[in-house]
C-alpha cells in the first residue's frame, strides 16, 4: 500500500492509490439492535478494541479482549478511536497517530470488520505543536462532512482550540479554520451531535461543557457546565430506536470507567451510572480499563457478522 501526500494552495490532500470506498449494502435506516463501542486501553494506546452491548448498556468486550486493529504509522498510536458512518452506510474511523507530531489517521471500512486504507492526514494548523482527538461529523445543510480535533500552537496550553477542515471524500481537505476556542483557557476533546435542529458542541475545560448553534460549523455559543467532574473524552450518541441521546465520559484519573448519562433534550439529564464508584451497576458496565473512545448503534446483521468474526 503506498501513500502520497501533495499540498496544494489551500488545500490539504492525501493521495491513497489503493483506496477504495465503496457503498455498504447495509440501509442506514435499518432498526439498531446494539451498542458497539470501539476504544483504546489504559495500558494500551496502539491498538484499538470492540465491545458490544445488546442488553441495556452491559457492554462485554469480544475477540475475547484482544485488539481489532493497530497502526502502521508515526508512533503507531490508536488513541482516541472514532467511527463514523457517512450518508452512503460507509465507515470511517480516525484517531490520534502521535503525542509529538502533526498527522491524524484515518481508516475505511463497509463491515466495521475490515478496516482499510490506512492514511496519515495532516490538516493541523501552521504552528501546531501536537493535533489529538480528531473526530468527524455531517454539515446537513450544507451536504459537507468534516473533521475536527484538538491543537495547541507552539506548546503553549492556553492555545489549545478546535479546529476543522471540510471534506466530501475523506482524502481531500479544507484548509484548517477555528471551530471554538476559549479566551482564557485552552480546550479539548471536543464532540458534536445534532439535537432537536441545533448542533451540540460538547468539550472539555474544568469539566465537561455543551456549545449550542444553528449551524454544524458555527458559530457556537451559550455554553453551560455539564458536570464539574474531572473526566475528559465526552462522547455524545443516539440511543437506538429512540429520541433520547447519551453521553459517555471517561474517568481517566486512576482509570476508572466510563460515565454515562442520558437526555432527550441535552437540557434535563439522568444519570445511568452511579455518582461515585463503583460507577457501574445492574444497568450499565464498561470493559475494565477502557479510555476514551465511540459508541455507534448497528444493526443485526452487523451484529451477528461481529459476533462470527470475533467471538
Amino acid at each position: 500500500m503506498t501513500f502520497i501526500k501533495k499540498s496544494v494552495t489551500f488545500i490539504f490532500i492525501v493521495v491513497c492509490f489503493s483506496c477504495k470506498i465503496t457503498k455498504n449494502s447495509n440501509d442506514k435506516k435499518e432498526p439498531k439492535v446494539a451498542y458497539l463501542a470501539a476504544y483504546m486501553k489504559a495500558k494500551d494506546e496502539k491498538h484499538m478494541y470492540y465491545a458490544i452491548a445488546t442488553d441495556t448498556f452491559l457492554f462485554k468486550e469480544i475477540n475475547n479482549g484482544k485488539p481489532i486493529l493497530s497502526a502502521s504509522f508515526d508512533d503507531k498510536l490508536i488513541r482516541d478511536p472514532m467511527v463514523f458512518q457517512d450518508q452512503n452506510g460507509v465507515y470511517h474511523m480516525v484517531a490520534t497517530v502521535s503525542w509529538k507530531n502533526r498527522p491524524l489517521t484515518v481508516w475505511d471500512s463497509n463491515d466495521l470488520i475490515h478496516w482499510e486504507n490506512e492514511r496519515l492526514v495532516d490538516v493541523a494548523p501552521k504552528n501546531a505543536s501536537k493535533t489529538w482527538a480528531p473526530e468527524l461529523a455531517y454539515d446537513e445543510e450544507n451536504d459537507l462532512y468534516f473533521i475536527y480535533w484538538t491543537a495547541e500552537i507552539n506548546n503553549e496550553w492556553k492555545t489549545a482550540s478546535i479546529y476543522y477542515a471540510t471534506t466530501k471524500d475523506f482524502i481531500k481537505f479544507s484548509e484548517p479554520k477555528v471551530l471554538y476556542s476559549d479566551d482564557n483557557d485552552g480546550i479539548l476533546d471536543a464532540n458534536i451531535i445534532k439535537v432537536n435542529g441545533l448542533y451540540k458542541l460538547i468539550y472539555r475545560k474544568n469539566g465537561i461543557w455543551v456549545a449550542s448553534s444553528k449551524n454544524a460549523l458555527g458559530p457556537y455559543s451559550d455554553s453551560y457546565q455539564l458536570t464539574k467532574e474531572n473526566v475528559e473524552g465526552p462522547y455524545a450518541f443516539h440511543l437506538n430506536n429512540s429520541n433520547e441521546f447519551g453521553i459517555t465520559w471517561d474517568y481517566y484519573r486512576g482509570n476508572n470507567g466510563f460515565g454515562l448519562l442520558i437526555s432527550s433534550d441535552f437540557e434535563n439529564w439522568n444519570r445511568v451510572t452511579n455518582q461515585k464508584k463503583p460507577y457501574y451497576n445492574e444497568n450499565v458496565e464498561f470493559p475494565e480499563g477502557i479510555r476514551h473512545g465511540s459508541i455507534i448503534g448497528i444493526t443485526q446483521k452487523e451484529l451477528d457478522s461481529l459476533l462470527i468474526v470475533f467471538k
